[in-house]
C-alpha cells in the first residue's frame, strides 16, 4: 500500500523584525523620508513581500511627488497581497496623483469591495463620479463615506468636485446628516417653510 505523501509546509517569510518597521515609521513621522525608504529597502531585500514595508517604500517615494516609483510598489503590494485593501488604497491614490482618474477607480472599487466601511474610498469614487458628472453615482458613494465618516460631511461642502451640487437638495441632506424620510413631500414642505 503506497503511503500518502504529506505536502512539505511552505517556507515561513522572513518577518522583519518589528523594531526595524518602527524605526522606519518612526523616521517617516520625524520627516526623515530617505531613512525611511533605507530601512524598508532592507527589510525588502529579505522579505520582499513584507506588505508594511511595500507600502512605507509607496509612501516615501509618493512624498517626494515620485509618483511612478510609488506605483511600482503599490503593484508589488497588491499582487503579493490582493487581500489588503489598503494596499489598493495607496494604489489609488498614487495613480489619481499621476492622473490615471480610471486606473485609481479601479482600485479604490477593489478596496471598497474587500472593506465596505472603508469611508476614505467611498469619498475618492464620490469624486471621481463628481468629477466625471455622475451626479447620482457621486451622491450614493458620499452617503456611503458620510454614513462611515461623518468628516466627509464637511470636507464635502468645500470640495471643488461638489461645487456644482451645492444647492442640490439631496447633497444638502448628505452633508447635513439628516436621514430620507418616509413622507414623499418632506422635502417640499422644509423648501417652504
Amino acid at each position: 500500500m503506497a503511503s500518502k505523501r504529506v505536502p512539505p509546509k511552505p517556507a515561513a517569510r522572513p518577518a522583519a523584525s518589528d523594531a526595524s518597521l518602527e524605526r522606519a515609521h518612526g523616521a517617516f513621522r520625524d520627516g526623515d523620508v530617505g531613512g525611511a525608504l533605507a530601512i524598508a529597502s532592507q527589510i525588502l531585500s529579505r522579505d520582499p513581500v513584507n506588505p508594511d514595508a511595500l507600502l512605507l517604500a509607496s509612501q516615501c517615494h509618493s512624498l517626494q511627488g515620485r509618483f511612478d516609483r510609488a506605483v511600482a510598489f503599490d503593484r508589488r503590494a497588491v499582487e503579493a497581497h490582493p487581500e489588503n485593501p489598503q494596499a489598493w488604497m495607496t494604489l489609488a491614490f498614487d495613480l489619481a496623483n499621476m492622473g490615471d482618474m480610471e486606473g485609481a477607480e479601479e482600485s479604490y472599487r477593489r478596496a471598497v469591495e474587500l472593506d465596505p466601511k472603508r469611508a476614505s474610498a467611498w469619498y475618492r469614487l464620490a469624486c471621481i463620479a463628481a468629477r466625471r458628472g455622475d451626479i447620482e453615482e457621486a451622491l450614493a458613494h458620499l452617503e456611503k463615506a458620510s454614513a462611515e465618516s461623518p468628516e466627509y460631511r464637511e470636507e464635502a461642502k468645500s470640495q471643488p468636485e461638489f461645487a456644482a451640487l451645492l444647492e442640490d437638495p439631496r447633497f444638502v441632506r448628505i452633508v447635513s446628516g439628516a436621514k430620507d424620510s418616509d413622507d414623499p413631500y418632506a422635502d417640499w414642505m422644509r423648501s417652504k417653510t
